[in-house]
């Protein structure tokens, strides 16, 4: 049975369950001290490298899936079919994986397919750009962050947002003070960006799992952007 056999809904449920495994396996030491960006210390952030590697691999599988459809109509359905999963997602308070999937959507690859744009339904396309001005980085995520603040769980929030915070506030302030004081400030902040993303990981999401789609959502056929990038011209030159 094919993965898109099922209702965009279902689909969303399972990304969840397969995403918030990673997720709740990330522990608070993994964002000290940039550790995720230093290849000395990236067995300190193992799970979180997962979880970002995840993320990569779900953005490029989007891409991938739509330029596998050799007609502008069958990539049509694709984009909106993702449309529906990513609406879902956020319905579901999914921001980590919502993200990945519009980031799919917004892959340069993507986005020039014109004549492919063209053939979806106005109605997707307004959710589609309303879900894409949630995740533009413009005035520092702010919607998105009142949203992941006032998430009730279970939810999964968009990490990236704390790690460029994490990672403004290690290296604008001084581990320690004038005197050799330990600078217990910058110990707060950071306690407080931390505490917001493991608050999160207490509540999992409570669907049926359905092996087949599990499955088929595990692993996950994706090309390099390279490939991507000839794809697309082959599909719709210039």
């Amino acid at each position: 049975v094919s993965l898109f056999a099922f209702e965009p809904e279902e689909i969303a449920r399972q990304m969840c369950l397969i995403d918030f495994k990673i997720y709740s396996t990330i522990l608070p030491r993994e964002f000290l001290n940039q550790s995720w960006a230093k290849p000395k210390y990236k067995e300190r952030a193992a799970n979180l490298l997962k979880m970002i590697e995840r993320m990569n691999t779900v953005t490029y599988w989007v891409a991938t899936t739509i330029l596998s459809q050799k007609d502008k109509y069958g990539r049509a359905k694709r984009i909106t079919t993702f449309v529906q999963i990513a609406e879902q997602l956020y319905k579901m308070r999914n921001y980590l994986t919502m993200m990945s999937v519009l980031s799919g959507l917004q892959h340069s690859s993507i986005m020039r397919l014109k004549k492919t744009y063209d053939k979806v339904d106005k109605k997707h396309m307004k959710v589609h750009n309303e879900l894409s001005d949630l995740i533009t980085p413009g005035n520092n995520f702010k919607e998105l962050r009142g949203l992941q603040s006032d998430a009730v769980p279970p939810s999964m929030p968009y990490i990236g947002i704390y790690m460029a915070d994490l990672t403004f506030i290690d290296t604008g302030n001084d581990n320690l003070l004038p005197g050799g004081l330990i600078n217990f400030t910058k110990c707060g902040l950071i306690f407080n960006q931390i505490r917001q993303i493991i608050a999160a990981q207490n509540i999992p999401y409570n669907f049926e799992v359905i092996p087949s789609l599990e499955e088929s959502l595990t692993k996950m056929h994706v090309l390099k952007p390279e490939i991507l990038g000839e794809m697309s011209m082959q599909r719709e030159p210039r």
